[in-house]
């Protein structure tokens, strides 16, 4: 593989790794979510956290637990044993309809979670973060798994041109121009949503 592939799967897995030390990703929630990037000199192509793992975490992903997509959700390489995360319809659509996003992150963060179900909204409540929740998040109103075309374009859609947006009682999800972006807009996100529920408390 060459050393552009390598870099992109090296990146995407030290992103997954990242959004479980920051308590994204733990407990229960400990297997669920997934950073993405697509890969510079390919754009119809990103990598993801592939599945079927014999213990799946995203504190322990590395670079060979990855795999590479297209912007179908179609396996294109991985290691042998592994395919396509179950909800790759989220990453390859908004990839498919927005060429100027090269970084997702779709997880489950708890306060997130809580107020996309009480309230469906979130106001700025500090500094970090308050340029993501400025203006209202679009909002997936369905409680389900991302699975099908129809659904990841409906996400894709609703996204809009908007850098995140809150998916009903399952999670969020983030955009960048790089995986930091949407590594850090996720933290941002979630540390703007358990301020929300103090308040709404």
């Amino acid at each position: 593989m060459n050393s552009e592939l390598e870099d992109v799967k090296r990146e995407v897995a030290a992103a997954n790794r990242v959004l479980a030390n920051l308590g994204l990703a733990t407990g229960v929630t400990a297997a669920l979510g997934h950073a993405s990037m697509r890969v510079p000199s390919e754009p119809n192509h990103f990598f993801v956290k592939g599945r079927e793992y014999e213990f799946d975490a995203l504190e322990i992903m590395e670079p060979d637990d990855m795999v590479m997509c297209d912007t179908e959700g179609y396996l294109i390489a991985g290691r042998p044993g592994l395919t396509q995360c179950s909800e790759v319809k989220i990453h390859a659509c908004i990839y498919k309809i927005r060429p100027d996003i090269h970084a997702i992150v779709h997880i489950h963060p708890r306060y997130t979670i809580l107020m996309s179900v009480i309230t469906g909204s979130l106001k700025p409540m500090r500094q970090e973060g308050a340029q993501l929740v400025r203006d209202a998040l679009p909002i997936y109103p369905h409680v389900k798994t991302i699975q099908t075309d129809a659904e990841g374009m409906e996400v894709a859609n609703l996204l809009g041109n908007s850098p995140a947006m809150l998916l009903r009682g399952h999670g969020a999800v983030t955009t960048g121009k790089n995986l930091s972006d949407a590594v850090m807009g996720m933290a941002q996100l979630e540390e703007q949503a358990q301020l929300n529920y103090l308040a709404y408390c």
